[in-house]
């Protein structure tokens, strides 16, 4: 098996030797690996421990793109940019492994990883063709959409942190209800970590700036659940304008509407300590 992981990186000095820790530790699971740095303009010595990294590990494939672009205006936007890009390589050189790992290079993945974990569910892939993991306390509401709730939290102003904590204890539930073998299915989710089938990736892109996929009456009954359940919100939940989306929303939706079939989920295991 092969598997090619990608990571953007900015501003990550602080955690990124941890984090190369736990690329080695993956890299042992695999025939071939290969690694590839999304680097954006960093204040800090990121693109210095980057190199040494690669330097250090010549017998891993290992790649460092530099975005030299002027910011864009908003989070997203940039980080939709550099994740195609290095998806770009990843079809360009890569297209003929079996998995690919988009992978945060933040405090989220600097702990230590449970490669046991890992190893489990690459062993049961016939059950899943994305697969991202569960935490101690599930903190990436932002990429996750699945059942009723098919908009992103971000558009709800005031209310965000209400409905936020209301969707954190839900899927908390839905994953802790599973069986041990059992997974979650989702129209979208990375919680700063995914493995995916590259094959479900060829002509898919991430999009930061594309507000709705799912129809205006979805989205109201969305905005109508949440205004029967959801305590403490301060006025009426609706949805403002917003520029930003999470780009990892538009990646898994564009899969769901290109290969009907793909299963996108989630498991209750913790990957990260």
């Amino acid at each position: 098996m092969n598997c090619v992981i990608c990571l953007p990186v900015k501003n990550c000095e602080k955690h990124l030797l941890n984090v190369f820790s736990n690329l080695l530790i993956i890299n042992q699971l695999f025939i071939k690996t290969s690694i590839i740095f999304g680097y954006d303009n960093s204040k800090d010595n990121s693109l210095k421990l980057l190199h040494t990294f690669k330097n250090s590990n010549k017998h891993i494939d290992i790649v460092i793109l530099e975005n030299t672009q002027k910011p864009h205006k908003y989070r997203t936007h940039n980080l939709e940019y550099i994740r195609n890009w290095m998806l770009e390589i990843v079809h360009e050189r890569y297209s003929h492994y079996n998995y690919y790992i988009t992978i945060d290079s933040d405090d989220v993945c600097a702990t230590p990883i449970d490669i046991n974990i890992l190893k489990k569910h690459i062993d049961n892939e016939t059950n899943w063709d994305v697969l991202s993991f569960n935490k101690p306390s599930y903190y990436d509401i932002w990429a996750l959409q699945y059942d009723i709730f098919v908009h992103h939290f971000r558009c709800l102003s005031y209310n965000s942190n209400p409905v936020i904590c209301y969707i954190r204890d839900d899927i908390k539930n839905k994953l802790n209800n599973l069986n041990e073998n059992e997974y979650f299915q989702v129209h979208s989710a990375f919680n700063g970590f995914g493995i995916y089938k590259l094959k479900y990736l060829k002509n898919i892109k991430y999009d930061g700036k594309t507000q709705y996929y799912f129809s205006t009456e979805k989205v109201q009954h969305m905005i109508d659940y949440l205004n029967n359940h959801v305590k403490n919100k301060r006025k009426t939940i609706q949805i403002t304008d917003s520029a930003e989306n999470c780009e990892h929303i538009g990646l898994h939706i564009s899969m769901i509407n290109k290969y009907n079939d793909v299963k996108i989920m989630v498991t209750k295991d913790i990957l990260f300590n």
